[in-house]
Formats: structure tokens, C-alpha cells, sequence
């Protein structure tokens, strides 16, 4: 999700309010046929981003970060956050 994220904000600079928000590309099936997982463990992840308050899902591909170097931390790549934010 960070490399999505970080991509939407130097293309877009899809910034709101709350955060930055963009679409997810692909669906969380294809994000898990991509990654070797089961979407069921994708799904897991993206609900733990969820549920600590680093994501927010307004639908099933719309995701609005209200802190993109708290997800950036999250994913372990907290590396050139300041350029964005």
C-alpha cells in the first residue's frame, strides 16, 4: 500500500483534510495471487492497518492514510518520507 500511496502523491498529489487518498489498482485478490498469499491474509492486513488507525477504507478500494509516515513505518520503509510529507 505504501508504494501505491507513494506513487498517487507524486502523480496526483491526491492530498484531502484527512490525509492523502487514492484507489487501489487492483482488488485484494489480485493483490494476494501477486504477493503468494491467500486473500484471506491480505485481508487480515489491510483490516490491522484499519483497525490501528492507519488507514481508513471509505469503500472497497477507496483508502484514505491520514499519516503516510505512520504507514510508512508500519510497512518498514520509512526511507524518503519527508519528500511527500
Amino acid at each position: 500500500m505504501t508504494t501505491i500511496a507513494r506513487r498517487e502523491a507524486v502523480l496526483r498529489r491526491a492530498r484531502t483534510a484527512n490525509g492523502m487518498c487514492f484507489d487501489l489498482p487492483i482488488t485484494r485478490y489480485a493483490m494476494a495471487d501477486y504477493l503468494g498469499l491467500t486473500i484471506e491474509t491480505v485481508s487480515r492486513q489491510i483490516s490491522a492497518l484499519k483497525q490501528d488507525d492507519v488507514s481508513v477504507l471509505e469503500s472497497m478500494r477507496r483508502v484514505v492514510v491520514p499519516d503516510f509516515a505512520r504507514l510508512s513505518v508500519e510497512a518498514g520503509e520509512d526511507s524518503g518520507v519527508s519528500v511527500l510529507w
